[in-house]
Parts: C-alpha cells; sequence; structure tokens
C-alpha cells in the first residue's frame, strides 16, 4: 500500500500524462477494495479504520481516477489545437 501512496504521489507532476499509470493503480486499489467489502458480506462490519479505508478505495480513489481522467482529455485536446 505504501508503494502504490507513492507511485501516486510521484506521478503528481505530470499527471494529465500518467493515464496508463493511474490505470493500472486505480485497478489494484479497487481490486482490494472489492475483496475488503467481499469480507465486510461474510464476516460483518469491521472496524472504523477498515471501514475508513473501503471508503477511499471505492469511492475517494476512483474519484480521483475520474479527475485525471478529465486532466488528460483537457491535455490531449490542447496539444491538437
Amino acid at each position: 500500500l505504501l508503494g502504490i501512496g507513492i507511485a501516486f504521489a510521484a506521478s503528481i507532476p505530470t499527471i494529465e500524462r500518467r493515464s496508463e499509470l493511474f490505470v493500472v493503480l486505480t485497478g489494484m486499489v479497487v481490486i482490494g477494495g472489492m475483496a475488503r467489502l467481499a469480507s465486510l458480506f461474510i464476516h460483518g462490519m469491521p472496524n472504523v479504520s477498515q471501514q475508513l479505508a473501503l471508503v477511499m478505495e471505492l469511492a475517494v480513489v476512483p474519484a480521483l481516477f475520474a479527475w485525471q481522467q478529465r486532466l488528460a482529455r483537457k491535455y490531449r485536446a490542447e496539444l491538437r489545437t
């Protein structure tokens, strides 16, 4: 998880050109979140820190991905003009 966070942070200076990296990192985080969600259904409600992690994995990171994709589209459009 630390490595994923470092990779996200390292991409910030050129975020508009890092779509491939964001796809991979977001996929990794969301898959982990889905596993955590499955665990919630199997084992019941986890503690607060696990609930917050679930929100990060299934809401915040996908929202960050959508924002990055919007920046990338805008950047590509500016290159064409």
